[in-house]
Parts: C-alpha cells; sequence; structure tokens
C-alpha cells in the first residue's frame, strides 16, 4: 500500500513537519495495532571448519 499525504508549510519548517507527520501517523498506527510489512531477510553464515 501507498500512501501520499500532501499538506503546506513554509520551507522554513517543511523537515520538521516531514519528520513530524511521519512519526504522529506511526504512533497511531501502533496505537491502532496496525503493521507495516516489509521485506525482511535471513542470512547465516556456516563455517567448515578449515
Amino acid at each position: 500500500m501507498d500512501f501520499t499525504m500532501r499538506v503546506w508549510a513554509k520551507k522554513e519548517h517543511y523537515w520538521d513537519v516531514f519528520f513530524d507527520l511521519q512519526e504522529l501517523v506511526k504512533k497511531r498506527f501502533d496505537q491502532e495495532g496496525i503493521e507495516i510489512p516489509y521485506n525482511k531477510l535471513d542470512v547465516y553464515c556456516k563455517t567448515t571448519g578449515e
């Protein structure tokens, strides 16, 4: 799923708004029990004892 959010902010506040919104959305998702799936790769290294 892709979500797009567009808001207006003064250019000097852009990064504060950008990161604050990401944090607020993540916290709300956590409160509602919404998990965001992501690709995961487990790598195991086995030595041959040589």
